[in-house]
């Protein structure tokens, strides 16, 4: 990982940072440090369609183990909130300016 990488760690009881700001077109990298599963996706539950365009959605589409990354680039400005689909209760919010 490059010392320029936005990190956000995936907890066992919350993301951290849980409010993250960017630019447009920066690359966040979701580390899942739980214990467990996650799944780091976009609002609404279950259905993660509130951030989607041509280049993807803002959801893996499968359960991530411990120890495992994802990483998502935000091309939309906006401010997008998430979730852990696995544990709903955990949420985020990424602001994307441009």
């Amino acid at each position: 990982v490059s010392k320029d990488a936005i990190i956000v760690e995936i907890k066992d009881m919350d993301f951290s940072p849980n409010i993250l700001n960017i630019k447009k077109g920066d690359r966040v990298i979701f580390v899942n440090a739980s214990g467990g599963y996650s799944w780091p996706a976009s609002d609404p539950h279950p259905t993660h369609t509130n951030y989607g365009e041509e280049s993807g959605l803002f959801d893996p589409e499968l359960p991530m183990k411990d120890g495992q990354a994802w990483s998502f680039t935000f091309h939309k400005v906006g401010s997008w909130k998430y979730h852990d689909h696995l544990g709903p209760n955990k949420r985020g919010v990424i602001n994307v300016s441009p």
